[in-house]
């Protein structure tokens, strides 16, 4: 006896294999070359934002390197002139 769909047995048996479409595409997916320029326009923004700011870290370091020297060229002016005043200051402990 074959088991036809309004059989009352029909549910004792297991469909076939369905395939079912998980997606509703609602939203156009782009094409290849789309996608390719859109993924090399993100590379292009993010390595544009890395130079940047290798180039502000560089800057902040020169600026922090001559502001040193500064300090330093300040300090051996000031050493050199006690030398030839024949100062001798004796640093004060700290507490």
């Amino acid at each position: 006896m074959a088991i036809g769909k309004d059989s009352l047995r029909a549910w004792l048996h297991a469909p076939g294999m369905q395939i079912q479409k998980r997606t509703m595409n609602w939203l156009p997916k782009l094409g290849a070359y789309d996608q390719m320029q859109a993924n090399r326009a993100k590379l292009q923004d993010a390595n544009a934002r890395i130079e940047a700011s290798a180039a502000n870290a560089s800057a902040m370091i020169s600026v922090g390197v001559s502001a040193g020297e500064d300090n330093y060229n300040l300090t051996l002016r000031m050493a050199a002139d006690r030398v030839k005043a024949g100062i001798n200051v004796q640093p004060k402990k700290l507490a």
